[in-house]
């Protein structure tokens, strides 16, 4: 993975153009060990992370009240031929479900702002199959368009979920907005992006200790919730999905989870990283 270089600093417009001229990081797992969700899961499996309902539980993790102040953004790159499963999307919130229609995917979705209380958060993507690796390249823009941090990884060709870490830290109560792109070298107008915008918060002291003191992964992901924080909860929940693939109750919970935000079509996506 490479980072940006000294003086990369530029508008996104700027950016965006050689972007398209040019061509258009397996992320580590955050905030808990293995040993310690394996451990949560064995003890709570039969227990609804999201009890008493958790729609509106997770309505409410999608951004807590921060709206992002800005244009429209889109979780999906959308509108082609064929289905969602070969459309590159974000796994955002948002006020539309992201669906197939009778001869395409749905047209590109509109994403929620979310939260985080991680300096260098993870972001999840679904990536589409393809017949070999391709490159991605994920830019971390500031409050004034300015390109801070450009990661580029390379992906496999297998289709399915990957996470991608901002290596900036964030600054906190500073608003961020990211592009993420699968580059295609030799035909870069058929590069597919989506783009979101974060923001990382604080919380209070009592929240801090209540979260501190949550003994299992689902009640860090209730409380991570119901403050507001996806970026956080989504990380944890998938972390959780990750170490029990086979465990019934996690994958309704997981389930739920996307279903909740409208990203059905992909709950059945494989976890790659």
């Amino acid at each position: 993975m490479t980072t940006n270089p000294p003086g990369c600093h530029m508008t996104y417009s700027k950016r965006a153009s050689i972007l398209s001229t040019v061509s258009g990081a397996i992320a580590s797992l955050v905030l808990l060990s293995t040993g310690a969700i394996a451990s949560s899961v064995t003890t709570e499996s039969r227990q609804n992370p999201f009890h008493p309902n958790p729609e509106p539980l997770v309505s409410q993790a999608s951004n807590g009240g921060f709206d992002g102040q800005g244009r429209p953004q889109s979780r999906s790159s959308g509108g082609a031929r064929g289905s969602c499963s070969d459309q590159l999307i974000a796994l955002l919130p948002g006020p539309t479900p992201i669906s197939n229609t009778t001869n395409s995917c749905s047209l590109p979705s509109e994403a929620d702002a979310t939260q985080t209380i991680t300096a260098t958060p993870t972001l999840w993507f679904y990536v589409p199959a393809r017949q070999q690796s391709v490159q991605a390249e994920l830019v971390l823009l500031d409050q004034n368009q300015q390109a801070i941090s450009i990661e580029t990884m390379t992906l496999a060709p297998t289709a399915g979920i990957v996470g991608v870490q901002i290596r900036h830290p964030l600054a906190v109560n500073r608003s961020y907005q990211w592009v993420f792109s699968l580059l295609e070298t030799n035909s870069p107008s058929l590069n597919r992006s989506v783009e979101g915008t974060i923001r990382r918060v604080e919380l209070a002291p009592p929240l801090v200790q209540q979260l501190t003191a949550e003994s299992t992964l689902r009640e860090r992901i209730t409380l991570l919730a119901q403050q507001g924080i996806w970026q956080d909860a989504l990380t944890e929940i998938i972390v959780m999905r990750q170490t029990a693939p086979h465990d019934a109750t996690v994958r309704q919970d997981w389930q739920q989870f996307v279903e909740s935000v409208g990203l059905s079509v992909i709950v059945n996506a494989p976890v790659l990283n």
